[in-house]
């Protein structure tokens, strides 16, 4: 019985992330923005599930909750939080997808300048 080279690699995990959301003179009036395109490489020897997350807004005394903040990778948007949620299922090794943010500015939200960190987390599918 022969080895394959592929018998003697281990497992590898990890994504490239590209884009940069950035949304400028979004009206307080509850009506969704545009798409901000965020891509998201596998570079895995192994399909991956993408997880993503965000801490909460940081602003000189705004209100804006942080669920204005949106993502989505089909039709259906879903509302940022500070827990991992899953963004992409089963990423094939070396594939690549886009993941769209949107900012949907409640009404009575103060105009300020709202910034956060967004995490993406890869990991392996069992």
């Amino acid at each position: 019985m022969s080895n394959s080279p592929q018998d003697n690699l281990n497992d590898s995990v990890s994504i490239v992330v590209t884009g940069n959301a950035t949304f400028v003179s979004v009206a307080a009036d509850n009506i969704l923005s545009n798409p901000q395109p965020i891509n998201i490489k596998s570079t895995s020897n192994v399909p991956v599930n993408i997880d993503v997350k965000a801490l909460d807004w940081t602003s000189t005394n705004g209100n804006m909750p942080l669920s204005a903040l949106k993502f989505s990778n089909t039709i259906t948007q879903t509302p940022m939080t500070t827990d991992d949620q899953n963004a992409i299922t089963n990423l094939e090794p070396n594939s690549a997808q886009d993941v769209n943010l949107y900012i949907q500015i409640p009404f009575g939200s103060l105009p300020k300048n709202y910034s956060t960190t967004i995490t993406w987390t890869a990991s392996q599918v069992t």
